[in-house]
């Protein structure tokens, strides 16, 4: 079967789809998916683990960019109606230079390897430069290293290193 064909991208714009995304969020990451993002947002503990309630609280963001979205959005990869990804995206346009930065992005475990990361991250790309975007941004865990290659093969390049200290 030709998956490349058959997976449909786009926006997702349904306010009800909210728990349906965020479940599956939540359903795609592990442990090494946590970077300082997760942390300062409170997904996550400062000792890397997820905190309590983080599907509730993934719904809730979920919910509130599908019903305010316009400075970001969430882009869907769906198999014969299935979903099999997702990327959370937001757009800064208020420098001189406006980027778009990659939240989040997942494939179902099992969808993995089949080209449907490199569609997903393909059509936000051609959205972006349509936006007029100059660049693209992302944060990854620290331990995640398939995501890393695969950002790497795709043409995204280390610029920081962003660094903890606990105070407690």
């Amino acid at each position: 079967m030709d998956h490349m064909n058959a997976v449909e991208l786009g926006w997702e714009i349904r306010p009800d789809r909210a728990v349906e995304l965020a479940d599956f969020f939540v359903a795609c990451v592990d442990a090494s998916y946590i970077s300082h993002g997760e942390m300062m947002e409170g997904r996550a503990t400062y000792s890397g683990t997820w905190s309590d309630h983080f599907d509730e609280r993934m719904r809730g963001e979920f919910a509130q960019v599908l019903e305010n979205g316009s400075t970001c959005g969430v882009a869907v990869a769906r198999l014969h109606g299935a979903l099999v990804g997702l990327a959370l995206v937001e757009w800064a346009v208020t420098g001189s230079l406006p980027y778009m930065v990659l939240s989040d992005m997942v494939v179902d475990r099992t969808s993995r390897r089949l080209g449907i990361g490199r569609q997903l991250l393909v059509f936000i790309e051609d959205q972006a430069r349509q936006k007029g975007m100059h660049a693209m941004f992302l944060e990854s865990g620290i331990r995640n290293s398939d995501a890393h290659r695969f950002f790497q093969r795709e043409g995204f390049s280390v610029v920081s290193l962003t660094m903890m200290k606990k105070l407690d």
